[in-house]
Formats: C-alpha cells, sequence, structure tokens
C-alpha cells in the first residue's frame, strides 16, 4: 500500500500490536531500532529491556464458583427481563 504512519507513544504493549518497526528514545535520543518482533523478544540495550519489562501484565484468574451465568441479549439488543441480583 506504500503508507507510513509516525506513531509515538509511552504504551509499549499499543506499539507491539501496532507497528512493524519500532523506534525506542530516551531523553530525545535513539537508544535502538528495529523489527517489533525483534526488539520486543531479544533487547539490546538496558533501557529498551527496562522499557519491556515495565509492561503490565494482566492475570489470568478462574471465575468463582458461584458466578453467574452471563446474559445472553437479543440481536435487537433489548433485553425484556432482568433478574435482579445483589452483590
Amino acid at each position: 500500500m506504500g503508507l507510513t504512519i509516525l506513531f509515538i507513544s509511552h504504551d509499549l504493549s499499543v506499539i507491539a500490536n501496532l507497528c512493524d518497526w519500532v523506534c525506542v528514545m530516551k531523553h530525545g535520543d535513539l537508544v535502538e531500532q528495529g523489527n517489533v518482533r525483534d526488539i520486543f523478544l531479544n533487547p539490546q540495550q538496558p533501557y529498551t529491556r527496562q522499557l519491556i519489562a515495565s509492561i503490565p501484565l494482566l492475570e489470568r484468574r478462574e471465575e468463582p464458583a458461584d458466578a453467574p451465568e452471563p446474559v445472553s441479549v437479543p440481536a435487537n439488543g433489548v433485553v425484556t427481563d432482568v433478574a435482579a441480583t445483589t452483590v
């Protein structure tokens, strides 16, 4: 397609999912650059390793045994029968 977009972000998880090429900068200086996969899997610079280590990870939690069943929403998006629940 020949399209290039300069995307600037502090959110490395977005960069990992959105970009093909990444440049890591610190205080306005280029620290490291390369293919996103290569940088995230094998960062060469300590600053890049620190940034990647700071990405929060979501913990996978088990559903409690008494968790309610999900509500099924009709195709028209209108739910007409909602049971009262207490938390």
